[in-house]
């Protein structure tokens, strides 16, 4: 999935420098590098939102972990 999100920013990125390299950035162009970015955003928020999760996770495990030990 890393790698998938990778390879998507490094098309947008060459994208966008390509177009304004050559000064054409029209409507469609425009859309296709806003449609990346917003996916790329909304995909690690909701990659953040799942670390999160398990951060709360494992917090509470260790926590419950460490309460039997005594």
């Amino acid at each position: 999935m890393f790698a998938i999100r990778i390879y998507l920013a490094v098309i947008t990125l060459v994208f966008l420098i390509s177009a304004t390299l050559t000064n054409s950035l029209g409507i469609l162009a425009a859309i296709v590098g806003v449609c990346s970015l917003v996916y790329l955003i909304l995909d690690m928020r909701e990659e953040l939102q799942r670390l999160k999760v398990l951060e709360k996770e494992v917090s509470a495990f260790c926590a419950s972990d460490s309460s039997s030990l005594l």
